[in-house]
């Protein structure tokens, strides 16, 4: 068996990090505690403050992020699983391998976002905006798109699976 270990850097909290045992950042530990506290409060925060998220590799599964702003934000491999971000603002968010199996995503703006090699098996697409994403080798197999905007979108390599087009605006998106 491997052992993975997770430590706690103690640094000035403004610059507290989560790292794993590659030394790498898995996410800001600020960020996560705020996000802790709800979607009000989190979008009170992102208000007055210009720093962007950061939240990769984080588990926020089955979590309850209706209409929070996430813009731009540093999402990579996070896991969203039956996670709801319906009316979310995801503009520009980088959610790159991300796993997003059955993520309610309806209403949301993910617009310019970079999904690329990110996972969304059964996830919802209703009304959602995904304008000019990057969904490049990203997994969208059963997933429920209707009235959703890939207004130049790359979804070159995108596996689309059992995923039924109708009402979904490709107008200029890159499929091959």
């Amino acid at each position: 068996m491997r052992w993975r270990s997770c430590f706690l850097l103690v640094i000035p909290s403004s610059l507290q990090l989560v790292f794993n045992n590659f030394g790498k950042t898995v996410a800001n530990s600020d960020h996560l505690n705020q996000l802790q506290y709800g979607v009000e409060p989190w979008n009170r925060w992102r208000r007055s403050n210009s720093q962007c998220p950061e939240l990769q590799e984080a588990d926020l599964s089955e979590a309850r992020l209706v209409g929070i702003d996430l813009q731009e934000a540093d999402l990579r491999r996070v896991i969203l699983v039956d996670a709801d971000l319906s009316y979310a603002n995801l503009c520009k968010v980088d959610l790159t391998d991300a796993y997003l199996v059955g993520v309610n995503l309806s209403h949301a703006n993910l617009s310019f976002a970079n999904l690329q090699g990110a996972i969304l098996i059964e996830a919802k697409l209703i009304g959602t905006s995904l304008r000019g994403a990057n969904l490049q080798g990203a997994d969208l197999s059963d997933v429920k798109v209707d009235n959703t905007s890939f207004v130049r979108a790359n979804l070159r390599g995108t596996n689309l699976t059992g995923v039924e087009l109708d009402r979904v605006d490709l107008k200029r998106a890159v499929l091959k």
